[in-house]
């Protein structure tokens, strides 16, 4: 039987995946410009400089894999019984890769030419 820890981390993480999830979904459509930071507050001279549709894609395929990288702690922990440090470094890596690379491209190909 699993630990109540465990089902609670299993339960946060599925809340927090399926808001991240939603916010993909609501950036992809259309719908969430005004939650892309810095896009939200740019001028409208400075917005006119990125190809929003590209910068969609860009920022919901982010949120997107964050859901799914939130999930290597708690499957770990589930297959083994505790998470090793190594775990977190492995998924803070991953994390920060995923995040410079969401910058880059969002200030690189989603920028019109």
């Amino acid at each position: 039987m699993a630990s109540i820890s465990t089902i609670v981390t299993i339960t946060v993480n599925a809340v927090v995946t399926a808001i991240l999830l939603l916010l993909a979904l609501v950036i992809r459509v259309g719908k969430g410009d005004k939650l892309i930071a810095g896009y939200n507050t740019a001028s409208e001279q400075e917005q006119a400089k990125y190809d929003v549709v590209r910068l969609r894609r860009v920022i919901s395929w982010c949120l997107c894999i964050i859901a799914v990288l939130m999930w290597i702690p708690t499957i770990a922990e589930a297959l083994t019984g505790k998470v090793k440090s190594a775990v977190y470094l492995t998924w803070a890596v991953l994390l920060i890769v995923v995040i410079v690379t969401t910058l880059i491209m969002a200030n690189t190909w989603a920028k019109k030419k």
